[in-house]
């Protein structure tokens, strides 16, 4: 009887499977035509999105006007539009209640609840972001309007300080923004890979602009809680500020010849004064301080260590506070709040936006890439009577004026300008207030002795007796072979070449040795190699003429880093140094794989040097990447670079 049956049961659910996949096809079809207008809001939405992406690409401050900003905000509502019916479905429709328990659709629904949710919270960013830009348009419009009258930079307020008050005014907004990413990141990442194409794309192409903006954004907003403090929001800061000579090389970017107090408030630099560092240095009765042995060998004798010399330390914050030290021992000020130092290499890179100062007063008229030797012929070809560093304070005044009368189509020139000075260690800043502080350490503008894990070389070189201005025509050249242990241990050559041209006959030549006090072209120079601590010297050589170097003069420890340091008196012509050293664990093994890496630091101030370093492997080992600019050949990876800026260098290999 049962097997009977058997065929009219099969027969049944197969009617009963059929009645189903009927159903169930139904039910899509219902679906599709339902939602078929929505396949075209997807389309316009993703349309919409890239013209709003391609309009804020490569968008500067110049670029934002009141007409510009209107448009943004437009586009933003726009896209605000196209997203709500996508919201409206998803949260009420019945039939999509119905979709989100079908195997696939399922899944997809739930994408497209990750993905309207993202949108949603990027576009709330991009409303904070409006509100920002119509404080911007806002200062602009009354900047352009002031100069535009003749009234002066920014009218009753500097433009600076209209900038610092936006900034202040802006840090609740900018919170918002980066709560709104964090928020649009986090649901983005719950679409997933099998969702519909259209989905896919429009998550890539938020998540990659959040990716590339969001630490800028990040970074805008801790300077926000720092920058309005340090330029005297809320009350005044003043500054000690070193005037820099980097035609005499010390370790933190120059000679300090000239040094001033410049005061803040309100975002306005209210007050400024240079004077000759011999003014303070000179005065009767400073109580003696030693100085570094180094300098006390090879410069200042039985003279103390006082504020032109400082700068003795190669980590800023250090130099910045012995600086300090002597400022308020010498002046008896000490209401100051920080430190920042400068060279004329900065205001060479500035000048470069503002254009040309004419200084009728000395005759001169001061221009990009001639900064140093403009201010080295005044300050040494003046009135005795008169003010030897009067330059400085006039040069200082103008281009004041000039930057904050700066029209707003150079404000994004003028930032890359200053973010060019500040990576090249030309600017340095070290103030007491603590915020400040976190905020710069570890960037260049805080000038510190690195502390990065693994290998690590910085080659600080100062001028010494006889003093001159040679570090403008003395070049160098840095090589370092770097030999691996399969233990991790490495053996450093590292070879120091120079090049004084300081005899050559005609200019700058000739007037650089008038600046002299060696007219026949000798340069003087203690030079340190900062390395691992932990490291062992095991040669230090060098031909330089007149005294050749078969031992180290010092050996010790500094600002976290070995040190092997030696005084050159170079010829005319070529001079070299060499040490070779050996550092114990500086490639790391994790999983079978070691990772070697170099931090080369390179000094504010210097010329800029040629730099080689190959690292070779311990034999049997298998490369198996290196930082983009390295070169493998066999065992042997080179890394070539001619600049200022450090380099970081990285080769990971198997034993």
């Amino acid at each position: 009887m049962t097997e009977a049956l058997e065929p009219v049961r099969r027969r049944s659910r197969r009617r009963l499977l059929g009645v189903v996949a009927l159903v169930m096809v139904g039910v899509l079809g219902l679906l599709t035509l339902h939602y078929l207008p929505f396949f075209d809001r997807a389309h316009g939405l993703e349309r919409a999105a890239d013209t709003l992406q391609q309009q804020l690409e490569g968008l500067g401050p110049g670029d934002i006007d009141a007409a510009r900003a209107a448009d943004l905000r437009l586009r933003i509502a726009s896209l605000d539009t196209e997203v709500e019916p996508f919201r409206g479905l998803l949260s009420s429709d019945p039939l999509m209640a119905l979709a989100r328990t079908l195997p696939f659709v399922g899944a997809q629904v739930r994408d497209a609840d990750a993905l309207i949710a993202g949108v949603g919270d990027a576009l709330d960013a991009a409303g904070s972001a409006t509100t920002v830009l119509d404080r911007f348009v806002a200062v602009r419009t009354a900047h352009d309007a002031a100069t535009g009258a003749g009234t002066g930079p920014g009218g009753d307020a500097s433009i600076m300080a209209s900038m610092v008050g936006l900034m202040a005014d802006s840090t609740a907004d900018v919170d918002r923004m980066q709560a709104s990413l964090a928020a649009a990141d986090a649901a983005l990442a719950g679409v997933g890979e099998d969702a519909v194409p259209q989905m896919r794309t429009i998550r890539d192409r938020i998540r990659g602009q959040i990716a590339k903006y969001g630490p800028l954004l990040a970074d805008y907003a801790r300077l926000d809680d720092v920058l309005p403090g340090m330029l005297g929001q809320g009350g005044s800061k003043r500054y000690l500020v070193l005037a820099q000579d980097p035609a005499e090389l010390r370790p933190t970017g120059g000679y300090i010849g000239t040094v001033g107090i410049v005061e803040f408030q309100g975002g306005d630099m209210t007050s400024h004064d240079f004077q000759d560092v011999f003014d303070l240095d000179l005065l009767p009765g400073l109580a003696y301080v030693a100085p570094p042995q180094a300098l006390r060998d090879h410069l200042l004798g039985d003279v103390p260590w006082l504020l032109a010399d400082a700068n003795w330390s190669p980590d800023f914050p250090t130099s910045a506070q012995q600086a300090l030290r002597a400022y308020e021992t010498e002046s008896g000020d000490t209401d100051v709040d920080g430190v920042i130092a400068l060279t004329t290499f900065a205001l060479d890179r500035i000048l470069e936006v503002t254009g040309p100062v004419d200084l009728p007063e000395h005759g001169v008229t001061v221009r990009a890439g001639d900064v140093t030797l403009t201010i080295l012929g005044e300050t040494r070809t003046v009135d005795p009577n008169g003010e030897r560093k009067g330059i400085i304070d006039d040069l200082a005044a103008v281009l004041l004026e000039r930057l904050l009368d700066l029209p707003a189509d150079r404000w994004a020139d003028l930032g890359e300008a200053l973010v060019d000075a500040g990576s090249d260690r030309l600017i340095q800043v070290w103030t007491k207030d603590p915020a400040a502080t976190g905020f710069l350490a570890g960037t260049s503008w805080a000038g510190q002795v690195r502390q990065d894990p693994g290998d690590y070389l910085y080659v600080v070189q100062a001028n010494m007796a006889p003093t001159s201005k040679y570090d403008l025509v003395v070049s160098r050249r840095t090589d370092l072979d770097v030999q691996l242990a399969e233990d991790g241990a490495a053996a450093h050559h590292l070879a120091l070449t120079w090049q004084n041209d300081a005899a050559l006959p005609g200019e700058p030549y000739a007037a650089i040795r008038s600046y002299s006090t060696s007219p026949e072209g000798l340069y003087g120079a203690y030079v340190r190699a900062l390395v691992p601590v932990g490291s062992t010297l095991e040669v230090a050589a060098g031909h330089q003429g007149r005294f050749p170097v078969t031992g180290a003069e010092e050996v010790s420890t500094e600002s976290g880093r070995q040190v092997f340091g030696n005084y050159l008196l170079m010829p005319p012509g070529a001079s070299d140094l060499a040490y070779d050293w050996t550092t114990p664990g500086v490639a790391t093994l994790a999983d079978g794989t070691r990772t070697y890496r170099l931090t080369v630091q390179r000094q504010p101030g210097a010329q800029p040097d040629d730099l080689t370093v190959r690292v070779t492997l311990p034999a049997g080992a298998t490369l198996l990447d290196t930082s983009p600019s390295g070169i493998a050949e066999g065992d042997v990876v080179t890394f070539a670079s001619t600049g200022l800026r450090d380099q970081d260098i990285v080769v990971h290999y198997q034993p």
